[in-house]
């Protein structure tokens, strides 16, 4: 049986909850606590204070919300992390090209003779008080399957075909996706087998488009999960390892955007690429490691560029 944590209390402000300074609003007075959470709070997780805001007052009224966005911005965690703090159990539900609601609500199974019922992961979620359910990547799934989430969505409840059993929602259960896109086209051509999801899904949720952390918020992220590291690794032309990695992330970024590569330098290439660095002492071999080494030819080309460009350095094959 999974342990349940008690990460917050009745004496905890939005500002200690989510490392935001000179913010003394008492979180329960924004969100309901839950009983105790699945989830292992991450103290070096960064959040940006407009994003919270909307998505406590969409847990705070129902609202289902559909984080969108960036691949690998943390939309994710975003949803373990906030559940951590409101001492909620956080299930994930992985979706994708081959889910169905057979896998999602359950079915019957054979043991000893018997055909006794077994709870898929959704139904399973839905029956624990204050769970946050994160609907992970709901555009890779079939548009027939997210549809018939349908009614789960607007009414609250799961109607098993087998039986014709009407299973609610427990008390404070939410709802959050995650997403690649707006559930829309994919206009970037980036995420294969991205579907497009129909307007009627899409207008059961309130929107919220997550982007990269800003170039502030990420330093802060890189020297609050690594202290130390300036000592460790020394400066390039006068900035510091942070620095220059914030500068990459954000230039392979821009190429990306421009077409000229089709991986993502994300908050886990920036993790991946700063522990590197430090058990290598090479920030070239931590690249290719972390990055450079996932490209085709011709990326690799435009990637070693950018780098040499940032630290110096040139990417040797």
């Amino acid at each position: 049986m999974t342990t349940l944590n008690i990460v917050s209390n009745d004496q905890t402000t939005f500002g200690e909850a989510f490392g935001l300074d000179g913010i003394d609003v008492s979180l329960t007075d924004l969100a309901d606590f839950g009983q105790g959470t699945n989830v292992e709070k991450n103290e070096n997780f960064v959040f940006e204070k407009d994003v919270v805001k909307q998505i406590l007052f969409a847990l705070k009224e129902g609202i289902n919300i559909l984080m969108w966005g960036d691949a690998g911005a943390g939309k994710t965690d975003m949803v373990e992390q906030i559940s951590c703090r409101l001492n909620r159990p956080a299930f994930i539900i992985s979706l994708g090209e081959e889910s169905s609601m057979r896998q999602l609500i359950g079915g019957f199974t054979m043991a000893g003779g018997d055909s006794p019922w077994k709870d898929g992961a959704l139904l399973e979620a839905i029956r624990t008080p204050y769970a946050t359910i994160g609907l992970d990547e709901i555009n890779m799934a079939m548009p027939g399957v997210v549809a018939m989430l349908n009614h789960l969505l607007q009414k609250k409840e799961i109607i098993i075909p087998e039986t014709g059993e009407v299973v609610p929602c427990a008390e404070g259960v939410s709802f959050m996706a995650t997403s690649n896109t707006n559930m829309g086209i994919d206009e970037s051509g980036l995420f294969e087998g991205s579907q497009n999801q129909n307007a009627a899904t899409r207008s059961r949720f309130a929107g919220l488009h997550i982007k990269y952390l800003k170039e502030e918020d990420e330093l802060r992220l890189i020297n609050l999960a690594y202290p130390g590291l300036d000592e460790a690794i020394p400066p390039v032309n006068g900035k510091s390892f942070p620095e220059l990695t914030v500068q990459l992330a954000n230039a392979l970024r821009a190429s990306m955007r421009e077409g000229g590569l089709s991986l993502p330098f994300s908050v886990r290439q920036i993790h991946l690429f700063t522990k590197s660095s430090l058990a290598f002492q090479d920030a070239q071999m931590a690249f290719k490691f972390a990055y450079w080494n996932l490209l085709d030819s011709v990326e690799r080309q435009t990637a070693g560029d950018i780098f040499k460009t940032v630290f110096n350095v040139t990417v040797a094959d």
